[in-house]
């Protein structure tokens, strides 16, 4: 069950029945134990009648990333319902989009190994081709007019024995003054250009079915209203996409977390909301029928909800987004509001 994070405080609740019956079975002193399953370590919760039949642990807060199986018990003749329960601390989405998480890493290491040619090293390539292309043209204006019959010397004769000369003829032949022209498109102010154009050509081909991922800044804020709130929006993102790229999805990922601030127990609805291109805020998904995050009444207990909902946006377009809450109860409320823009191309 869940995605917990270590130390974060969350409840465990069971109902209990009279067997015979099947009424609710009220005055119980049941029993919760926690287990640890990598070492077997157990240890006894406190637990508390919240309602008819309804009991609840009220103590229960992992402090290691591990497994955990709470087991209940009771006697005199009743049933307990969902008497034992899997928890699976620490991992999960959270913890991959985290800073230094998983997904984190992998989208850092993508965007290290594309990398960025050095424009500083642009003069120091046009001043080496453009020294080359001089020495060639001082070779060209001592060979030209060369003729293998006029040559003299032992030099010459072993180039003639060689064959030597007919090959020369040959390469004279073929370095024609349109070849030559070939060498001015060499010139240093066009450089730079070409290198451009491969380089961006390098970056496009690594970027196929590639995912750009655009972070927002997380805000925190406390609320303490038992009406509907909006709480503060990030500041907006502008997606961009490569030339000639083609968009295959957009989507984002948005992640609610609430911390109770006071003993007062919450009902909270929750709606994710968007604002794309400036053109207002509209409702991507609407959970205040059936309210999601429940907080019981218990000072800093917890409770968390992730959307991934597709949101369909074009180049240049902004993106805005916020979740609004509807508590039951005016306690005060702290909310940690998460969120990341995705968006997916190729060049297919």
């Amino acid at each position: 069950m869940g995605d917990l994070k270590v130390g974060e405080g969350f409840i465990d609740a069971v109902m209990i029945r009279v067997t015979a019956t099947g009424a609710a079975a009220l005055g119980l002193v049941p029993t919760c134990t926690l287990t640890r399953l990598s070492t077997g370590a157990r240890v006894g919760l406190t637990v508390a009648e919240v309602s008819d039949g309804i009991y609840k642990v009220t103590d229960m807060a992992p402090g290691a990333d591990d497994e955990y199986l709470t087991e209940w018990a009771v006697g005199g003749g009743n049933t307990i319902y969902q008497a034992y329960k899997l928890f699976k601390v620490g991992g999960g989405v959270i913890a991959d989009w985290e800073n230094g998480g998983r997904l984190d890493l992998l989208l850092d290491g993508v965007i290290s190994d594309i990398g960025v040619f050095p424009t500083a090293n642009y003069a120091a390539i046009a001043a080496h081709v453009e020294d080359i292309r001089a020495r060639m043209i001082v070779i060209l204006a001592d060979v030209t007019g060369l003729n293998g019959d006029v040559m003299r010397g032992t030099d010459g004769a072993a180039l003639v024995g060689d064959g030597w000369d007919a090959t020369l003829a040959t390469i004279l032949d073929n370095f024609t003054p349109v070849r030559i022209g070939y060498l001015d498109e060499l010139h240093p102010a066009a450089i730079p250009n070409d290198l451009n154009w491969l380089i961006t050509d390098a970056e496009e081909a690594h970027e196929r079915a590639f995912l750009r991922r655009y972070p927002f800044v997380t805000t925190n804020e406390s609320v303490a209203n038992a009406a509907e709130v909006s709480l503060a929006a990030p500041a907006v993102v502008t997606p961009t996409f490569p030339t000639g790229a083609t968009r295959l999805n957009s989507y984002v990922v948005a992640i609610l977390k609430a911390n109770n601030q006071s003993a007062a127990e919450h009902n909270i609805g929750v709606t994710l909301q968007k604002n794309v291109a400036a053109a207002g805020w509209a409702d991507v998904r609407d959970f205040t029928a059936n309210p999601p995050l429940t907080l019981p009444d218990v000072d800093a207990t917890a409770d968390s909800i992730t959307f991934i909902e597709p949101v369909s946006v074009t180049t240049g377009q902004t993106v805005q987004f916020r979740f609004q809450v509807d508590s039951d109860d005016a306690g005060e409320v702290h909310y940690t509001q998460v969120f990341f823009f995705v968006v997916e191309y190729d060049f297919q």
